[in-house]
């Protein structure tokens, strides 16, 4: 038996160690990098049982199950799916007996801003030689990511487009305990390029940013081309459950689908 996994976050590695605990070959698709969000997480702090660290330290502990001999890892992105077949960007088709999506969500755009490279959607994107960084949200991400940046030195604006605070208390009051300068209630209305940064106009003031990271929220992500009507396919993680996403929910999502993968085999 083979099965395809699609993502190699949290819920997508739980997944394929269940399975090669149990002697099935898993190819694990993942466009970019092991373990997902949590390479933007500055500091893990609600997952039970362990001693809080940094996403990064995490992913390095998710990524040991990947050495097992069942597990190969495919670093190419999906952009077709059909019954028992996966396509990839290089054309490459693998044929599978089960797939399971774990593609997990990918950031809300501003859709009215035209591209620049100045403007990013995950802290990972954030180039570390910059000296001001400017958020825009008001969630846990936008407040961790505000947080990692004053560990990097930075200057950092946070904007947030309403008087609704998103982000747990302690987040709010660290960032800004460390020096993170806050602004309630102010959109951006414009961006302007200029030389190496960006110009932020709102309708209060006009301050310059090295890079604008955009972090007012995440959705579902789609595979390119996807025929679901293998009603065998599974959902796991962040992707069946976008306004959750939690790393343990997902881990215990991924083992629970392996799991019924395996008794079902039986």
């Amino acid at each position: 038996m083979v099965v395809g996994i699609i993502g190699a976050g949290p819920a997508g590695i739980a997944c394929a160690s269940i399975l090669a605990r149990y002697q099935k070959d898993v190819l694990l698709f993942e466009g970019r990098a092991p373990g997902g969000l949590l390479n933007n997480a500055r500091w893990v702090e609600n997952f039970p049982g362990l001693q809080p660290m940094s996403g990064e330290e995490l992913v390095d502990q998710l990524k040991i199950s990947l050495r097992h001999p069942h597990i190969t890892l495919i670093f190419e992105k999906v952009v077709q799916i059909q019954k028992h077949r996966i396509q990839t960007t290089t054309g490459q088709i693998y044929k599978v007996d089960r797939i399971v999506l774990a593609t997990g969500t990918q950031p809300k755009i501003m859709e009215d801003w035209p591209p620049n490279p100045r403007v990013v959607y995950e802290w990972r994107d954030v180039p570390k030689d910059i000296h001001i960084l400017g958020i825009l949200g008001a969630g846990d991400a936008a407040f961790d990511s505000g947080l990692s940046g004053l560990d990097r030195k930075y200057k950092v604006y946070l904007w947030n487009r309403s008087d609704r605070m998103k982000a747990i208390p302690i987040l709010y009051r660290s960032f800004i305990q460390a020096g993170g300068v806050y602004f309630e209630e102010e959109p951006i209305q414009k961006i302007h390029p200029f030389d190496n940064g960006l110009s932020i106009q709102t309708g209060n003031r006009s301050m310059n940013v090295d890079v604008l990271l955009v972090s007012i929220g995440r959705e579902k992500k789609p595979i390119v081309e996807m025929d679901l009507a293998d009603p065998a396919t599974r959902e796991i993680g962040d992707y069946a459950h976008p306004h959750i996403r939690q790393a343990s929910i997902a881990i215990g999502d991924g083992m629970r689908v392996g799991l019924e993968i395996i008794l079902g085999q039986e």
